[in-house]
C-alpha cells in the first residue's frame, strides 16, 4: 500500500515537472515569437518613416545648386516644385506659404528678396555640421539666414530654413 502511494506521488510530481517544463518551453517560444513579430513591425515602421526620404530626389549636389533650382521654380511659377526643395517635413508648410504669397500678390517681392540673398550670401557662409550648412546675408541690418541639410539617402541638399 505504501509503495502504491509512493508511486502515485512520484507520478504526480513527475507529471507536474513535465507540465512545468512544457509551460516554460511554451512561454519561452511565445516570447521569442512575439519578439520577432515586434522587431519586424518596428523595421516596417522605420522603413515607412524613411520611405519619403529615400524617394526624395529634388535638390542639387550643393546647397547653391539647390537654391538656384528653387529660385528657377519660383520664377516659373511652379510653387509645388519649389516647395520640394525643402526638407520633406517642411514641404507642405512651405507650399502653403508660397500659395498665400501668391494670393496676396507678394510672391514677386519674395522672389526678388530670395535672389538678393543668393547673390550676396557668399560673404557669410559656414558649415554647421557635416550635413548642414548655413548662409547668412546682412542687408543693411536685416539678417537673412538660409540653412541646408543633406539628405543622407539620396545625397541631395535640401533647404531646411529660409
Amino acid at each position: 500500500m505504501m509503495k502504491k502511494i509512493f508511486r502515485i506521488i512520484c507520478l504526480v510530481i513527475l507529471g507536474l515537472v513535465i507540465f512545468y517544463l512544457g509551460m516554460a518551453a511554451g512561454v519561452s517560444g511565445y516570447y521569442n515569437y512575439m519578439q520577432r513579430v515586434g522587431k519586424q513591425q518596428g523595421q516596417r515602421f522605420q522603413a515607412e518613416l524613411e520611405r519619403p526620404l529615400r524617394e526624395d530626389v529634388y535638390g542639387g549636389k550643393t546647397p547653391e545648386e539647390t537654391f538656384d533650382m528653387y529660385i528657377a521654380a519660383l520664377k516659373k511659377g511652379d510653387l509645388e516644385l519649389a516647395s520640394k526643395y525643402f526638407v520633406v517635413s517642411k514641404q507642405q508648410q512651405h507650399l502653403e506659404r508660397l500659395n498665400e504669397r501668391n494670393t496676396n500678390n507678394t510672391l514677386m517681392i519674395f522672389i526678388a528678396t530670395v535672389e538678393k540673398i543668393r547673390l550676396n550670401w557668399e560673404k557669410g557662409s559656414r558649415e554647421l555640421f557635416k550635413y548642414q550648412k548655413e548662409f547668412i546675408f546682412n542687408d543693411n541690418g536685416k539678417i537673412s539666414v538660409v540653412t541646408f541639410e543633406l539628405n543622407e539617402w539620396t545625397k541631395v541638399w535640401k533647404i531646411y530654413f529660409l
